[in-house]
């Protein structure tokens, strides 16, 4: 019985371990950030259409003052501002057309050079992205 015990305690631990992901904190994300890939589960039809923010180079960029800016080589697509919940973000704001936007970022993985996250809606959509290095 105690060994049983034992095999479910470990079990339990490790399954807390594996489960739990570091906060995101905002210090986390500053900077301008380059798509690099789209993805959309559950339409793969528009996939081809999403791609083309990957020809026309799109980067999202979060700024200290808690701005955030969807940008492509030609202008800003959308600016607004952004909170987290210490692992997600919500962002609220303006495209370049003056329609309104509210957002859940849902954040898959951040590291140092990269950012995966999806948007949620009726299609989601999955973006990876790279940190600028200063070279695009």
């Amino acid at each position: 019985m105690l060994k049983h015990c034992f095999y479910i305690l470990t079990f339990l631990t490790i399954c807390l371990l594996v489960a739990c992901k570091p906060a995101v904190t905002p210090d986390q994300l500053y900077g301008r950030w380059k798509y690099t890939k789209i993805e959309i589960p559950t339409a793969p039809q528009y996939t081809d259409d999403a791609k083309s923010y990957l020809v026309d180079p799109t980067s999202i960029q979060f700024l200290k003052d808690s701005t955030v800016e969807i940008i492509t080589p030609s202008q800003v697509q959308f600016r607004g501002h952004f909170t987290d919940d210490g692992y997600n973000l919500h962002v609220n704001g303006k495209y370049n057309d003056g329609s309104t936007a509210k957002m859940e970022l849902w954040v898959m993985k951040l590291t140092k050079k990269e950012f995966v996250f999806k948007i949620d809606g009726q299609n989601p959509w999955i973006v990876t992205t790279v940190k600028n290095d200063g070279k695009w």
